[in-house]
């Protein structure tokens, strides 16, 4: 199994297709990319022919793995729906549906509610953890709130920890560090009130010190708001 991955980056500052900036900074696609084409992964997608949304585990690894899944579907205020917790045995190179969601399951206005894919487990030596989110209509048509999003800055070594929280769900949380070069360990995340998600951000050599990272440096968007 493969794919050809176009473009990878760019050699000069423009508006592009590419995942990796002219300088060397990820965008977005490149956060994602890591997500999509984990090894083993969760996704949601609605079936077009029997109108139900189903759940499948894909590993593509050379070792059989162990999973869990919680699904839980939310209401766009944070509230829960409904959680289901899922396992399943892959075998190699395998996927596997875990659940088929049927329409008269799904008794909510589409635009009204949000589904994360939440697995943990093991392959081999290699532990699992990967997080997916499933919306159940465009996003245009569904019924995002303005969440509040605080970011805590705290010095490790070389490294800075990054605190996450909010008061809403903000999805596509995106976090950048203007005029600082570095990597989020991950970026352009689903963050949930009650959650926090702890980054680890790490500068580009001999471009900041253990000091040089104020919150005023730190902007974290989402995808209705900016803070």
């Amino acid at each position: 199994m493969g794919a050809v991955y176009w473009q990878l980056n760019d050699n000069w500052p423009v508006a592009s297709w590419a995942s990796l900036e002219y300088g060397g900074n990820w965008k977005q696609l490149h956060y994602h990319a890591k997500r999509f084409f984990a090894p083993v992964a969760t996704v949601a997608y609605p079936n077009p022919e029997t109108k139900e949304v189903e759940v499948w585990s894909v590993n593509d690894r050379r070792a059989a793995a162990e999973i869990k899944v919680v699904a839980t579907i939310y209401r766009y205020d944070g509230s829960v729906i409904k959680s289901y917790p899922l396992e399943a045995k892959l075998a190699a190179g395998a996927s596997k549906r875990l659940k088929a969601f049927k329409p008269a399951e799904l008794d909510f206005p589409a635009e009204s509610a949000f589904m994360v894919l939440e697995t943990t487990g093991t392959a081999g030596d290699e532990e699992i953890c990967h997080v997916n989110t499933f919306f159940f209509a465009e996003f245009k048509k569904c019924e995002l709130p303005q969440a509040k999003v605080k970011a805590d800055v705290v010095a490790a070594g070389k490294e800075f920890k990054v605190v996450l929280s909010t008061d809403k769900p903000a999805f596509f949380v995106w976090l950048e560090t203007p005029g600082i070069k570095g990597i989020f360990a991950d970026n352009s995340l689903t963050l949930l009130p009650g959650k926090k998600v702890e980054l680890t951000f790490t500068p580009t050599a001999g471009t900041v010190t253990r000091v040089a990272l104020p919150l005023s440096r730190l902007s974290a968007m989402a995808l209705t708001n900016t803070e």
